[in-house]
């Protein structure tokens, strides 16, 4: 689950001993799972620490562990990585791809460079309507000619703020960013500006997303 709904006072291995019994997992099979386990998310050295002092990123691999205990083949993450700075992002990013092999794993997240590089197939959801689903490469290349990046000062308006408010109005605007000592914009859609460039060799998941589900 997204919110961490723990015993705080438990012990990270209390909790996954609890789990398990919960599971109906054989106490030796449990043992078994729960050493591999904790020594897989880097959280062995911490195991009679209690929940409540431990941090998002660390909890977050407690709910980790406790979905693989008794080895499900199918497994469903909701916003595993929300809340949780860059460096504990990769490492849970990492912790998934790895358990991915022999499994399904079902990812839900609005964070697209979570499953940029994990994910082997993309279902795109819409106001629980399903708009999309292929291999991540075959839907960077939908958007192929969708996506340009110009500068502003190209747009001849009276201020760069100005200019960048119009942009919005009319387009998806992706990144606004400095090159060249000059603010650029990048904008995604099916009715683009005369101006600027078509951009070609670093489409982007996020194109995706802004194109297909962006407002």
């Amino acid at each position: 689950p997204q919110q961490q709904g723990f015993y705080e006072h438990m012990t990270a291995q209390t909790f996954l001993y609890y789990m398990a019994d919960l599971k109906g997992l054989p106490k030796r099979q449990a043992a078994a799972e729960i050493d591999k386990l904790l020594d897989i998310t880097s959280l062995s050295h911490v195991r009679h620490k209690k929940l409540g002092g431990y941090s998002g990123g660390m909890k977050q691999r407690v709910l980790l562990a406790q979905a693989l205990l008794g080895d499900p083949k199918v497994v469903i993450l909701d916003e595993p990585t929300a809340g949780l700075d860059p460096k504990e992002r990769i490492r849970i990013r990492n912790f998934i791809s790895a358990f991915s092999r022999n499994r399904i794993i079902l990812l839900a997240t609005h964070i697209v460079s979570d499953i940029e590089s994990i994910s082997d197939q993309i279902l795109m959801m819409k106001k629980g309507c399903m708009v999309g689903i292929a291999a991540p490469v075959d839907l960077v290349e939908s958007v192929a000619d969708k996506v340009k990046e110009l500068p502003l000062s190209s747009i001849g308006g009276k201020s760069c703020q100005e200019d960048l408010e119009r942009m919005q109005e009319q387009y998806k605007v992706g990144n606004v960013f400095q090159r060249r000592g000059e603010t650029w914009v990048r904008v995604i859609g099916d009715d683009l500006p005369a101006e600027g460039e078509y951009v070609e060799d670093h489409l982007t998941l996020e194109d995706v997303y802004l194109y297909y589900l962006g407002e």
